[in-house]
């Protein structure tokens, strides 16, 4: 249930993320800082083989909105498979992926999964930018840079968002519906149908208007 959008993509190979928790928490004004980590999954979603020599992750670091992380220290990482990649952070927030062989940049049917955890959301909620630049080919010989970028949001110290649900699966043309769900205090909601939204944050429960559209 959080913000999570797939801003720009001109690479070869295909990115899936995942965060724990889910969403990320920013770390409280008092106390501990929240960890969350980036669960990064990559694979190729074509027919054809794709090569790839390098991934470069990268996130902003420090206090700002559109930070993840307030530092970079005590931040850890691991592959899958780890007998074929190498995975480091090379700078701060900056995390390289490479093949351990030269044969080990083919990527066929195998995916492969990067972990960047033990990661301390800094206190600012907002919206930061992962970034992921492969160096890829489709032939082994011409390869180049791709970036992909997506945005992934960072909620109030304590959210969560869950048991939202339908009174009835399915209705006629031109029929109601009330929707419930439960969710903590520290948000705005928003309900969007068609090309209309009307705000929810004060309510846990709303008639929607009559449906026109799937």
């Amino acid at each position: 249930m959080y913000h999570k959008s797939h801003a720009a993509n001109s690479g070869l190979l295909s990115y899936g993320i995942n965060t724990k928790p889910d969403p990320i928490e920013v770390s409280p004004k008092q106390g501990n800082p929240s960890l969350t980590s980036l669960v990064v999954t990559v694979s190729n979603n074509t027919m054809d083989p794709i090569y790839c020599n390098k991934i470069v992750f990268s996130f902003p670091v420090g206090d700002l909105a559109q930070d993840l992380a307030s530092t970079s220290n005590g931040i850890l990482v691991s592959a899958d498979p780890s007998s074929k990649w190498n995975f480091a952070m090379t700078a701060d927030g900056v995390f390289t992926a490479t093949p351990k062989k030269p044969e080990d940049n083919l990527i066929t049917t195998d995916g492969i999964s990067f972990n960047i955890f033990n990661i301390q959301a800094n206190k600012q909620v907002g919206v930061f930018t992962f970034n992921a630049t492969e160096t890829s080919s489709n032939d082994n010989i011409h390869f180049g840079q791709k970036s992909n970028d997506f945005e992934l949001g960072k909620f109030p110290y304590g959210f969560y968002v869950n048991h939202f649900a339908a009174s009835a699966p399915m209705v006629k043309n031109g029929e109601q519906v009330t929707l419930t769900w439960a969710g903590s205090d520290l948000a705005k909601y928003t309900m969007f149908f068609d090309t209309a939204a009307v705000e929810v944050t004060n309510v846990r429960s709303w008639l929607s208007e009559k449906l026109r559209h799937t």
